[in-house]
Formats: structure tokens, C-alpha cells, sequence
């Protein structure tokens, strides 16, 4: 059985909330963060980048279980890392 971290098992179970609480020009500063990054990140390397682009704690989950939602990113079997699809990252 996968032990969530407390801040990811949170976003998850609010998802329905959070859903459409980001702005597309958001979810392009996201995307782009992680493709610059090699098209994955550690939620440690978000907590240090994500803020400098202007997207906080929450906006950044909410626009991640937007794109596993939609199968354009996946999440580790640890959890610990995003990794976009290639239909958006190559």
C-alpha cells in the first residue's frame, strides 16, 4: 500500500474544489517549469520553483491532478515525482 505525503493525499481529496482554480496563463507557467526541468519534477524541486513563477502551494496542485485528470502527466509510485506526457513535453 503507497503512503501519501500529507500536503499531495490534501490536494488529492480537494481536487473537486480546486479543479478550476487556476488560470490558463497558470498552467502554462507550470508546464513550462516542469519542461524546463527535464518534463518531470520532485515536489521539492516544485516547492523552490513554482513560488519564483508566481504559483503557489495550492494552484500548483490543483493544476497537477488537472493534468494526471487528464493523463498529460503521471505520478511516481512514490508519489515524490511528476513527470508530463510526452503529448506535452518532448
Amino acid at each position: 500500500m503507497r503512503v501519501l505525503s500529507p500536503a499531495l493525499a490534501l490536494v488529492l481529496l480537494a481536487a473537486p474544489a480546486l479543479a478550476q482554480d487556476f488560470t490558463e496563463d497558470q498552467k502554462a507557467m507550470f508546464i513550462d517549469a516542469i519542461a524546463a526541468n527535464d518534463c518531470s519534477m520532485t515536489e521539492d524541486e516544485a516547492e523552490e520553483l513554482m513560488p519564483a513563477a508566481g504559483i503557489t502551494r495550492e494552484v500548483s496542485g490543483a493544476i497537477a491532478v488537472y493534468l494526471i485528470d487528464r493523463n498529460l502527466a503521471v505520478l511516481s509510485d512514490d508519489m515524490k515525482l511528476l513527470t508530463l506526457s510526452d503529448e506535452i513535453c518532448q
